[in-house]
């Protein structure tokens, strides 16, 4: 979906490895991308150009476990992470986690959460979008920080989470 006023397109980065120091909503205290045991592991972003100075953009980190259940057991330590934020992050505020399933290629089901993160400052509020899936063995983290106009609604949010995960199972 368009994330901003009018539909514009999105640049990606090249693919790395996860960066040590990407903290997510900083709800995410049970797993470090960076150094999290996987057969593989990418991390791309996607930005809008047109976007401004801040450079709007969407993170997508995608980690292989060894198996359907390590990586569906990954997306519930993340869900109670999320869920817990409130106690452990004394500036967070956290949305419910949503629910949210479809079936990828090969009949994989794709399975997991969204929620929104908010922090207190001196300068206001910071935002955050969390999605995370999993798409057979494959975990697909999914993260956005609004800027200005450039933003998803909850339903569309899902919809990117969802269809990260589909794109987890369209390729090897």
């Amino acid at each position: 979906p368009a994330a901003g006023a009018k539909p514009a397109p999105w640049t990606a980065t090249e693919i790395e490895l996860p960066k040590e120091e990407f903290k997510g909503s900083q709800c995410e205290k049970s797993v470090n991308w960076a150094t999290v045991s996987a057969k593989s592991k990418s991390s791309r972003v996607y930005l809008i150009p047109d976007s401004g100075t801040k450079f709007f953009g969407l993170n997508e980190i995608v980690v292989t476990t060894k198996d359907p259940k390590t990586a569906a057991g990954m997306v519930d330590k993340l869900r109670s992470d999320l869920t817990k934020c409130e106690k452990t992050v004394l500036t967070a505020t956290v949305s419910k986690p949503k629910k949210v399933t479809t079936i990828g290629a090969q009949n994989t089901k794709i399975t997991g959460w969204t929620a929104t993160v908010w922090h207190k400052s001196t300068l206001g509020k910071t935002k955050f979008r969390v999605g995370i899936v999993s798409a057979g063995p494959k975990v697909v983290y999914t993260f956005l920080n609004p800027q200005g106009d450039y933003d998803f609604t909850g339903g569309q949010w899902d919809t990117v989470a969802v269809r990260a995960g589909e794109r987890a199972t369209q390729v090897d």
